[in-house]
Parts: structure tokens; C-alpha cells; sequence
């Protein structure tokens, strides 16, 4: 018979079985915002209900404290760090956190089923959703945040024409940068049958970004074997083979093959660093199982699988070991002698295997890095460790051994960073080693046009001769790589080619070249580079400004509008038009300021806030078109948000409050009745804006017609309200301004016809 429970012990158990002892609606909730509906699930910290959002108009899931919780300032300070860490990740894979009180958190309500209960077709089909779980995460790492409970449970499924997974839960992340006080060195936390074997063991001080790897692959495992890798009734003995003991392979648990199961089995490793070193190395692994490629997982060499036997089985092998050690001793001159036969081959297939290893890594972390920088802002800094990551596992091999191909890959990594000294001296080293590699030659003229493109023309840090010495260079390596055009060049082909023009001089060819790379990709930020250069050189100072600012904007993450842009209308990417000082938004009658131009004219922090705003503006106007006024107003928020920084840096500039006003007009416009008060605000400080646009530039046309636009909704108003004379007043005010557009502007402006046809229809009629 087991001992009796000690009174604290009974007391804890009585606390984590109680009931709510109150509803949720007297918990210090705002039940004037919240409509509750049913429980959609329970947990040790809280209850999670559906609830409507009055205020914003959409469902929530609200995670309300249970009361056992709410007993303990410690499981309110961990409740709350929930929201707080969450709070700071916006990513498409993690669940978005609305709003928090001590008392519950409001966050996206996801229509769907956890990924323990999801019905997958195919194990493919649940190695994507583990995928882009993992990308998740990895973004979180990134942000400083491990989330330390990763387990079907955790992850919401969205089942659609294409399941979209979502990161749940952050209720017992922690920050990497700090020691949480919540975490007391030797307390387990987490789900005992998903905990990496450092939790389990209670070794606090180890947890860090492999624990939460090591839940992936735990989630991955029992997601494809329809059970969690470790059960038993018994949570001390589950704890003990978390830390002991192997999982049953998937090759035998589920049938799976045997790629997929070393992807598992290497994430789920007892030590943190035999597994993968950061979610998007397994994530990346992941995908090359999806595409059928080479993974990078190995099974464990025989020494560390008898060292694991040995860890586990010390006593009964002690005796066996002084058996194995006499036999060892007895037949050492004989393995002595044949060693030296075979330790050279044996040295130089171990080489050979470890340079086409790194090679393979090398051409992942380039395609990797490539497409990170192409998915968006936020994860440039991403694409940056996985080139970085890559290029250490390179130098520390050839702190081994000095081979010339490890040379070539590591200077591909640093030209792929725009460290162009340094990738030319791997190159270099490549070349005194064998003398021709493959691709040496044109990686490194590659790396020597772009030191000359940066540098050649300034003189900031080298002098002429060795610039020169640099393009000579450059136009020897390049013409021996591109002797011969292939049938169908790539863009990097015939990005090569401009380059080559550029070198010898023909700045004619080298444009018309790479201006075809740009119809293949407008994203080509080295091809953008290229031609400002070159157009700077010609003394066409817009054009060079205009490749300038685009490159600027594709290195801070800008690469989708310039994509979805190319989409729309490949002539005018083509062409790089000059694009109108205002443009229109369709579905709204405000002219608005094109921040894109001004920022090509001053690319500073004010142009490039407005840029934000303006790309916010655009999807508030997509949101109003498909009928979406939740989405729109977080988006006219954003925008609001992006000029009022805007102004903090050019307090004058009359664009950015013309725009931040017209942004409050829309808000006020969609607001809903019952806030009738936020929308007299919103237009307040829409005149408020106008009036300071027109102040600061008095011949603006474009803000007389927009305040025109305003005063005339105004008189609208007042004269459905019954309020005559302020619908006089706002009437007269609408006609002057909008007599006064035309008065400013020259019938050659874009938007003439437009200010004389409002002009007209507020022409006070003659009585």
C-alpha cells in the first residue's frame, strides 16, 4: 500500500479539482465586450471558451483562469506571460493574441480541429503541417521566445482546400534572454509524454531551442504513429524513459520509411546537440523529404549506440567489459598491422564523404536563404543564419583539412552574404590549391564585379589601380565562364553576362542584359544594384536613384510588393515608368499621395514609414472591396500607425497628413452605429490633418479637393440630421475648397477633369 499523501499535498490535489467557484462574467472580464458560448476545451491553467468580440466584431477564443489558477500569483504571472509572449509574434503559424487582463486572454479563434485529431490522407500530409509548424517556431526562436510544450494538442489544424496549421499555446514559453523567476531550477514543466529528456529530468539550465526540436519530432512522431512515443500510467516511470529509453523506430511503429523515421529519430535525440541545431534546420529537412531529395539526417554511429547501451546497462556489462578488454589486448598486434594498410584510403573516403555532405548543405542553405528573403520582411535576419550556420560547419572542416572544394563552398556562402573580400580570397585559396575547380571561376569574377560595382567608382576604400586590377580580374573569370550561351540562359546566366558587359565598358549591352533579368525577376536585387550603378555612371540620376531605392526596399524584406506589382502589370515593371505624384485607391473617392515616388526623391526613415502606410492603405482597400470592414479597420489602424511615424521624423509633410487623414475618414466611414463618438473623432482629426497639410503647403490642390470631399460628407450628415444650418455652412466650405483645387492646378494634372466636375457639383445654384 502506498504511503499517505502529506496535508500539502491533498491541498494541492483539492485546489487543481476544484470547480469554478464563480462564472466567468464577475472574473474582472468586460462582459459588455464579450458574448461567451460554449467551452471549447480545459486545461491545467484555464478554460477556453468561444466568445463574440462586440467591440471588434469577430470571434475570439477567450482563455479564461480557472480557479486553482487564479489561487496563485505564480500561475498568474505564467497565464499572463502566455499573452505577452505571444503577443510579440505575428507569424501566419502562430495564433494571434488580441488583447489580455489578469483574469483572460482573447485570441484568434481557430475553425478547426487540433492536429491530434486531424485526418491526414498521407504521412506527407502531416510532415508539411510539421513543417510550416516548424518555420513557426524558428521565427519564435528568433524573437527570443522557446516555447517549451510543443504537442498535437498545442497545434490547431485549419481544414480547408489546403490545411493550415497554427502554433497554439505559448503558456509556458520563456524568454532565452532572461532567467525566468517562474522557472525554479529541478521543476518539470511541460506535457511529461512530449518533454524533450532535459525537461524531464528537471535541467532547466539546458532548455533552450533543441527542447523545442525535440517537441516537433515528438508531435511528428505521434502524429504519424497514432501515438505519443513514450506512455505509461505511471508518471515517474514515463519521466524515467523519456530520459532512458528509445522509441519504438517508425519504421517498425508505423510502416514509415526510413528517411522520415531519422528525421524523427534525429530530432528526438537525449542530447540537444545531436539534434538539429535550430527548427529551420529540420524544417529544411523536412522539405527535402517532401521533394524527394537528399535528407541530412544519419543514423547514430555504432560508438554512440553502445555508448547509449552501456549508459543504460552499467551493471551488467561491468563484468563483460574485463572479458571484451582481455580478448583486446590479445589481438591488438594484429590490428595493428593491418591499420596501416588501410588508414589512408579509410581517411580520404571519410573526406570525400564529409565535402559532398557540407556540399549538399551549402546548396540547401543557398535555396533556403533565397527564399526566406523573397517571403518578406521579418526574415532577412532568418536567411542570415541559415548562410552563417552553413558557412561555420565549413570553417571548422577546414581547420581539418584544407580542401580546395570546401574553399569554393564557403566563398559561394559569403558572396550569397556580400562579404565580397572575403569570398575572393576562399575563391583564391581554391585556385592555388588545384589550380581549376568547377564554377571557380565564375563565382569569383561574379564577387570581383560586384566589389567594383561597390566600391570601383567612390574610391572610398581602394585606390584606382587596385579597382582596376579587380575589373581585369573580374572580365578574365567571367569570359572564361561564359564562352558559350546555353539554349535556354537562366537569369543568373544572363545576369552574368551584364556583368561581363559591364566590366569591359559596354555599358549599352550590360543594361539591355540586365533588364532582361528583371523581366524574369523583378526581386533581382544585385540586377537593381547593377543598373543604378550604371545609370549613375551615365548621369541619369532618376533612374539610378529609382534602382537604388528598390534595392534598399528589397533587402528590408519589401520583395512581395514588388512581386504582386510585376504581377499586375509586367509593362510597368519593365519599363520602370515613373509613376504619378497620387494615385486612387478603388472603392475610394480621396486622392492619395504615391509614397513610393517620394521615397525614390528622399529614401529616409519619414518616406520609407509612409511607403508602410501606403502598402496598409492598399489592403484596407482590398478588405472594403470584398466586404471585410474588420479587416479593413485593423488595416486603416496600421496605416494611421505607419504616417504618424511618418511625421515624427518630417513633422511638416503635408503627403503624410493628407494620407493619415484619409485614412481617418475611411475609419470613420466603417466604424459601426453604436460607435458614432470614435467616428466624429476619426473625422475631427481628419480636418485637424488636411488643415496642417494645407498650412504647411498652401498651393497642395489635391488637399483642397480631398478637405472638399470631407466638408461635403459633413453637410450629408447634418442635413439628414435635420441641422440646416451646419449643412449651409459645410456645403459653402466644400464648394470654396473645391473651387480652389481648380483654381491651383493646370488643366495638364492627372486629376483636373476630377476637381472641376466636384467644383460643379457644389456650385451654389442661383436664385
Amino acid at each position: 500500500m502506498s504511503r499517505d499523501l502529506t496535508p500539502r499535498a491533498i491541498r494541492n490535489l483539492l485546489d487543481v479539482g476544484a470547480p469554478l467557484k464563480k462564472s466567468p462574467e464577475l472574473a474582472g472580464l468586460d462582459i459588455d465586450r464579450y458574448d461567451l458560448g460554449d467551452v471549447l476545451g480545459t486545461g491545467g491553467m484555464g478554460i477556453v471558451y468561444e466568445a463574440y468580440d462586440k467591440e471588434l466584431q469577430r470571434k475570439v477564443a477567450l482563455k479564461v483562469f480557472s480557479h486553482p489558477a487564479g489561487q496563485s500569483d505564480t500561475g498568474r504571472q505564467r497565464f499572463l506571460r502566455e499573452a505577452k509572449a505571444a503577443a510579440r509574434l505575428s507569424h501566419p503559424h502562430i495564433a494571434t493574441v488580441y488583447d489580455a487582463t489578469p483574469e483572460a486572454i482573447a485570441m484568434q479563434r481557430i475553425e478547426g480541429v487540433t492536429l491530434s485529431e486531424y485526418k491526414f490522407k498521407s504521412p506527407r500530409d502531416i510532415v508539411s503541417l510539421v513543417r510550416d509548424a516548424a518555420l513557426a517556431i524558428h521565427f519564435a526562436h528568433a524573437e527570443g521566445i522557446v516555447h517549451r510544450d510543443l504537442k498535437p494538442a498545442n497545434m490547431m489544424v485549419e481544414v480547408g482546400a489546403k490545411p493550415h496549421i497554427y502554433v497554439m499555446d505559448f503558456g509556458l514559453a520563456k524568454e532565452l534572454s532572461t532567467e525566468s523567476s517562474l522557472s525554479l531550477t529541478g521543476a518539470i514543466v511541460g506535457t511529461p509524454a512530449y518533454m524533450a529528456p532535459e525537461q524531464a529530468s528537471g535541467q532547466n539550465n539546458r532548455v533552450g531551442t533543441t527542447t523545442d526540436v525535440y517537441g516537433l519530432g515528438a508531435t511528428l512522431y505521434a502524429s504519424l504513429a497514432g501515438r505519443a512515443p513514450f506512455h505509461d500510467d505511471d508518471v515517474y516511470k514515463l519521466l524515467r524513459k523519456v530520459v532512458e529509453e528509445e522509441p519504438i523506430p517508425l519504421t517498425q511503429a508505423a510502416q514509415i520509411d526510413r528517411d522520415l523515421s531519422l528525421i524523427v529519430a534525429k530530432s528526438m535525440a537525449k542530447e540537444p546537440e545531436r539534434r538539429y541545431n535550430s527548427a529551420l534546420a529540420l524544417a529544411s529537412d523536412l522539405d527535402r523529404w517532401l521533394r524527394g531529395e537528399p535528407i541530412e539526417a544519419r543514423p547514430p554511429s555504432a560508438a554512440y549506440r553502445f555508448s547509449r547501451f552501456v549508459s543504460r546497462r552499467q551493471g551488467a556489462i561491468l563484468t563483460g567489459a574485463v572479458a571484451a578488454l582481455i580478448v583486446f589486448f590479445v589481438s591488438l598486434p594484429f590490428f595493428i598491422h593491418s591499420r596501416g594498410k588501410r588508414q589512408a584510403a579509410e581517411e580520404q573516403h571519410r573526406l570525400l564523404e564529409q565535402v559532398l555532405d557540407l556540399s549538399q548543405k551549402v546548396s540547401t542553405a543557398l535555396h533556403d536563404a533565397m527564399t526566406l528573403r523573397k517571403s518578406g520582411a521579418g526574415h532577412e535576419l532568418n536567411a542570415s543564419g541559415v548562410l552563417e550556420t552553413t558557412a561555420i560547419e565549413c570553417i571548422k572542416f577546414l581547420e581539418i583539412a584544407d580542401v580546395a572544394h570546401v574553399h569554393l563552398l564557403l566563398g559561394r556562402l559569403r558572396r550569397a552574404q556580400f562579404q565580397y573580400r572575403e569570398s575572393i580570397a576562399r575563391f583564391d585559396r581554391a585556385a592555388e590549391i588545384l589550380g581549376d575547380v568547377t564554377g571557380l571561376h565564375l563565382e569569383r569574377g561574379l564577387a570581383l564585379a560586384a566589389i567594383v560595382r561597390d566600391e570601383g567608382y567612390q574610391y572610398e576604400e581602394s585606390s584606382p589601380d587596385l579597382v582596376k586590377e579587380w575589373q581585369d580580374r573580374a572580365t578574365d573569370d567571367l569570359q572564361a565562364s561564359l564562352a558559350n550561351e546555353p539554349a535556354n540562359p537562366t537569369a543568373d546566366w544572363i545576369f552574368a553576362m551584364g556583368q561581363l558587359h559591364y566590366m569591359r565598358g559596354d555599358l549599352g549591352k550590360a543594361v539591355s542584359r540586365l533588364k532582361e533579368v528583371l523581366e524574369r525577376d523583378i526581386t533581382h536585387q544585385e540586377a537593381h544594384l547593377s543598373l543604378s550603378r550604371i545609370y549613375h555612371l551615365q548621369d541619369n540620376q532618376e533612374l539610378g536613384f529609382r534602382h537604388s531605392v528598390i534595392a534598399l526596399d528589397l533587402q528590408r524584406g519589401y520583395q512581395p510588393t514588388y512581386i504582386a506589382g510585376w504581377a499586375r502589370g509586367k509593362t510597368e515593371a519593365r519599363n520602370l515608368r515613373p509613376q504619378r505624384e497620387l494615385l486612387r485607391l478603388e472603392g475610394i473617392n480621396e486622392l492619395w499621395a504615391d509614397f513610393n515616388l517620394l521615397l525614390q526623391q528622399n529614401p529616409g526613415e519619414a518616406y520609407m514609414s509612409g511607403m508602410k502606410g501606403q502598402v496598409k492603405c492598399r489592403s484596407a482597400s482590398r478588405s472594403m472591396k470584398r466586404g471585410d470592414r474588420l479587416q479593413a479597420q485593423s488595416d486603416l489602424e496600421q496605416a494611421i500607425f505607419h504616417y504618424s511615424s511618418a511625421l515624427n521624423h518630417a513633422i511638416d509633410d503635408p503627403y503624410a497628413h493628407m494620407n493619415r487623414a484619409i485614412c481617418q475618414v475611411q475609419m470613420g466611414q466603417i466604424l459601426p452605429k453604436e460607435k458614432r463618438a470614435k467616428a466624429r473623432s476619426a473625422f475631427q482629426q481628419a480636418l485637424q490633418d488636411f488643415n496642417q497639410a494645407i498650412e504647411t503647403s498652401p498651393g497642395l490642390a489635391v488637399a483642397y479637393f480631398n478637405r472638399a470631399l470631407l466638408y461635403e460628407r459633413r453637410a450629408f450628415q447634418s442635413r439628414i440630421s435635420l441641422q440646416p444650418q451646419l449643412y449651409q455652412e459645410d456645403r459653402l466650405r466644400a464648394s470654396t475648397d473645391a473651387q480652389s483645387a481648380v483654381d491651383l492646378s493646370r488643366e495638364d494634372h492627372p486629376f483636373y477633369s476630377e476637381f472641376q466636375k466636384l467644383a460643379t457639383k457644389l456650385k451654389p445654384s442661383e436664385k
